[in-house]
């Protein structure tokens, strides 16, 4: 969904567009900034598995268990440069 859009004729042969949206969804989609990936990296165990804060699973409780960062919603502001040949 737009925010709003601007476009800018420089010259004949030179624009600018400026794109201000929002994308809200139903599920978890966007990555929020604590990011996907876990503190140190992927290091324990296979694909999928689960993440402990103290090092290798069990984890023990949730408290000690990593969770990706995921939100519902995302910002975006784009700008583009069209030059014509």
């Amino acid at each position: 969904m737009h925010i709003f859009k601007l476009k800018i004729l420089v010259s004949l042969r030179l624009a600018a567009v400026f794109c201000g949206s929002a994308a809200p969804v139903v599920v978890l989609y966007f990555s929020g900034s604590g990011g996907v990936t876990p503190p140190g990296g992927n290091t324990f165990g296979a694909p999928g598995s689960t993440v402990c804060f103290s090092g290798a699973p069990p984890c023990g409780s949730l408290a000690n268990t990593w969770f990706p960062d995921l939100r519902k919603s995302e910002n975006r502001l784009n700008m583009a440069i069209l030059v014509k040949f």
